[in-house]
């Protein structure tokens, strides 16, 4: 019925190559600023919130997934699906993984991309940061 409804709880290979190309993303922006790549200086400075935003998005939909899924099977139109209860659901999916893997991975993650990105974006504006760049970047013609 779950599957009828396209209601899925796994994640294939093109969603679990995301965050692997997040990751390489952010490290390669990391090391082009600790360079002092004016560029990457900019390109951050427009990524770092796009991932603050998503990420929050993508968090608060995990952190909120039995409200989620209620909203989802009353709305569905399917009487059926409209019985069921979602927090059992949701709670019985949570449990299929080992105790400590969701809590964790869910607090890392959400660490990362929101406290993460705050951090690089502040650092990023700070005038010692904007003055690394100028001094850098003066005798440098692109990445």
């Amino acid at each position: 019925m779950l599957v009828r409804n396209n209601i899925r709880f796994t994640e294939g290979p093109g969603l679990l190559t995301i965050p692997f190309a997040i990751t390489l993303l952010s490290a390669v922006l990391g090391l082009f600023n600790l360079a002092g790549k004016r560029v990457a200086w900019t390109v951050s400075l427009v990524y770092e919130p796009i991932l603050l935003i998503v990420g929050g998005l993508i968090i608060g939909g995990q952190v909120f997934a039995a409200q989620l899924l209620e909203h989802a099977f009353k709305t569905s139109g399917d009487v059926t699906l409209a019985r069921l209860n979602a927090k059992a659901i949701a709670t019985a999916v949570t449990k299929a993984w080992p105790p400590w893997f969701y809590p964790y991975t869910t607090y890392a993650r959400f660490g990362l991309a929101t406290f993460g990105s705050l951090l690089v974006i502040i650092l990023l504006l700070t005038p010692s940061a904007k003055a690394y760049f100028r001094k850098v970047g003066t005798s440098e013609s692109a990445l």
